[in-house]
């Protein structure tokens, strides 16, 4: 039999073998019963503090909690194609905002609680949330001032209290989500690299290289207890310490404020632009790849 013959008598074979397997993307008769593809989003919910909301950073859609249009959230949901998104991310919102009311930093409002937002029908939620509790942010840069900071970088004993209940309460609200949205892929969303060792410049608070290298281990703290969190609850976790090494607010391209707020301008250590636009993109591709 020569090669033309053999070829075409395997023609048959080949066509319904095609046709059994749908042929791929299209596939033939209408295609049948498929699956939604993963990266399909219908109901997002963004949950968080001002790391989420990105005060200052574009059009104020809600001045309660200085939440802008150019947030992660709206570059998430326009990168994923997502259906709703329902952003309730508030600026100064600490852990207990996630499953309490509580008054907006900003306006003094009461608001509901965050997880109010989420529902049954939510498939992706992200939460960034903790370095605003009890004024952290601030405290992390003073603590040795104000509490002995112990060597070998050891945190003060309050401050480990601190992180400890952080930690409890965190992996609590996101048992709460997966209770509440069953189907919801989670994310949390870890924070920037705002200062780095050995960094000192005007946009830092005039204090000790100890107390810039204390600051840095009360960041790492609150990522690793983000990332425990995500572990211990089959989340998922997107390093934004990694994502913004080299542009802490003393380098040439910060990606975070210094710590001198200017009002309607600027919110003190809180993300630039830059610094939502690439956790926009890593969540996405995280949404992206699950």
């Amino acid at each position: 039999m020569s090669r033309r013959v053999r070829r075409a008598a395997g023609l048959p074979l080949l066509v319904a073998l095609l046709i059994l397997s749908g042929c791929g993307a299209g596939g033939f008769g209408g295609g049948g019963d498929r699956e939604e593809p993963k990266t399909s989003i219908s109901n997002y919910v963004a949950l968080g503090d001002g790391f989420a909301a990105g005060p200052y950073l574009g059009k104020v859609t809600d001045a309660n909690c200085l939440r802008t249009a150019n947030n992660y959230p709206v570059q998430v949901a326009k990168a994923i194609g997502a259906n709703t998104v329902t952003d309730v991310s508030c600026t100064g919102a600490g852990t207990r905002a996630l499953a309490h009311k509580y008054k907006a930093a900003a306006t003094k409002k009461e608001l509901p609680a965050q997880i109010d937002a989420v529902t049954s029908d939510t498939d992706l939620v992200t939460l960034g949330i903790g370095i605003t509790d009890r004024d952290l942010i601030n405290v992390m840069f003073r603590m040795c001032l104000e509490l002995p900071c112990g060597p070998d970088e050891v945190l003060p004993k309050p401050v480990q209290t601190q992180l400890k209940l952080y930690g409890e309460d965190l992996t609590s609200a996101v048992r709460t989500l997966q209770d509440k949205a069953p189907k919801a892929y989670i994310v949390l969303v870890g924070y920037p690299q705002i200062v780095a060792t050995g960094d000192s410049c005007a946009k830092l608070p005039k204090v000790s290289a100890a107390q810039l290298d204390a600051a840095t281990l009360v960041l790492k703290a609150v990522n690793d207890t983000l990332r425990s969190a995500a572990q211990q609850t089959g989340s998922a976790y997107v390093n934004v310490a990694a994502i913004s090494a080299n542009h802490s607010a003393c380098s040439d391209d910060p990606w975070v404020n210094g710590f001198k707020s200017v009002k309607g301008k600027s919110k003190a250590y809180h993300p630039r632009a830059a610094e939502q636009a690439a956790v926009a993109a890593a969540i996405a591709d995280q949404v992206r790849s699950r």
